[in-house]
């Protein structure tokens, strides 16, 4: 075989070579531009997604911050999806037991240790030593203003932060905090600590000068008795004094009365 056909067989052979290249080359560069369209079109569709949870999340806040909380009971169903769904789980979750210890504290005015102490026949029954009628005042006090903590208690972020699942990854811790003390949230909640912190007050203030008007008939059991429904004093300033805090107990009744 001569030296030029040799040359050509070399030559033919580096081609098919370079070809070969090309060709995996351009499959390999196929590949990689592949992949990234996917990821692309994987990154777009998980943006999405977050979307449409977040948006769906949003949608019952708003949900619950549109109710009635001593009316309307929460729709516990869970919605979302994947960790979306624990966000929206503990979202509930607390305000399931917020909505529950605001029920009970609305409770007092149908409670019927509450209502016992609001007729007079009971208080008239209980004299002269108002054993029942004072125990009544000081339990219905605790109580109410324990519940009233609570309430406070459960508003602390701390407390809100408890609900939520401590393994969650942060997107969705920040994705909770953001709900949980977004604008709308916090103007409902400091609205409504305000109103109980005024209820606690008031309630408060009239149990008090309930028990102070039945302390003083206690302590002048010897100026007083009792024909029927009214008390009879023996003098003009122990009955004055009396009037004066029976009036105050009026008072703080109808300030009750208003709210």
């Amino acid at each position: 075989m001569d030296e030029k056909t040799n040359n050509k067989k070399k030559i033919a052979g580096l081609i098919a070579v370079i070809a070969v290249i090309a060709i995996v080359g351009g499959v390999a560069a196929g590949v990689v531009i592949g992949k990234r369209i996917k990821a692309q079109r994987d990154y777009a569709a998980e943006q999405k997604f977050k979307a449409s949870q977040e948006a769906l999340l949003g949608e019952e806040l708003d949900k619950i911050l549109a109710m009635d909380p001593l009316e309307d009971e929460i729709d516990e169903s869970i919605y979302a999806e994947k960790d979306y769904a624990k966000v929206e789980q503990s979202m509930k979750a607390y305000f399931t037991d917020f909505f529950a210890l605001l029920k009970k504290v609305n409770a007092f005015s149908t409670d019927e240790r509450f209502a016992i102490l609001m007729n007079p026949d009971q208080m008239f029954a209980d004299a002269p030593n108002f054993t029942s009628t004072l125990t009544a005042i000081d339990t219905l006090k605790n109580e109410y203003a324990e519940n009233i903590d609570g309430i406070s208690v459960l508003m602390t972020s701390e407390k809100i932060d408890s609900y939520l699942d401590a393994d969650l990854a942060q997107e969705y811790v920040d994705i909770y905090d953001e709900m949980m003390t977004s604008g709308s949230t916090v103007i409902a909640e400091t609205e409504m600590q305000e109103e109980l912190n005024t209820s606690k007050e008031q309630m408060v203030s009239m149990l008090d000068k309930y028990k102070t008007m039945v302390d003083y008939l206690v302590s002048t059991q010897g100026s007083w008795q009792l024909e029927g429904t009214t008390f009879m004093f023996t003098d003009q300033g122990t009955l004055d004094q009396y009037n004066a805090y029976v009036a105050d107990l009026q008072n703080a009744i109808e300030m009750l009365k208003k709210d």
